[in-house]
């Protein structure tokens, strides 16, 4: 029988691996052209995904007291950035339809989504309807762009 100690250090270890071997597979592109947009940053985390059915890099970041987020494609073009915000200032039109399609919502976070410009195109908040967890997308106008839920396991 293994003992808690020694369970809890493979998970560090396998945990590390992990972050380690995601690390490895972000494309030299990605990184440079983070590095030379946010030389400032702290705490960079890079990640796979897949949106829209296409491979993307994120790398998650703090950049001056805010995390942050940026999307980039293998070849390291800027697909889109997201700045956390507080929730109380989102726009009136956004609160309004999340009100709307969630009366009961608690909202847990919310970012800002920029497209390379800088210019905003919509938000992204996390909300929490009893064990339901949901990601809204949603223009700046509180048209609905995409909702995700999933239920909490007891």
């Amino acid at each position: 029988m293994k003992s808690a100690p020694a369970t809890l250090a493979l998970a560090v270890l396998v945990s590390a691996l992990a972050a380690q071997a995601e690390e490895g597979t972000t494309p030299a592109a990605v990184k440079d052209a983070f590095a030379k947009a946010y030389p400032q940053a702290v705490d960079v985390d890079y990640e796979t995904e897949t949106k829209d059915g296409k491979t993307v890099y994120e790398v998650e970041f703090k950049h001056q007291g805010k995390d942050m987020e940026a999307l980039y494609t293998a070849d390291g073009t800027l697909v889109r950035t997201e700045m956390e915000v507080a929730v109380d200032t989102l726009p009136e039109p956004v609160q309004k339809a999340l009100a709307t399609a969630h009366p009961k919502a608690k909202l847990k976070e919310a970012e800002m989504l920029m497209k390379p410009d800088g210019s905003v195109f919509g938000y992204e908040i996390e909300l929490k309807e009893g064990k339901v967890e949901t990601t809204v997308e949603i223009a700046g106008d509180g048209t609905i762009l995409s909702t995700v839920s999933e239920t909490e396991d007891d």
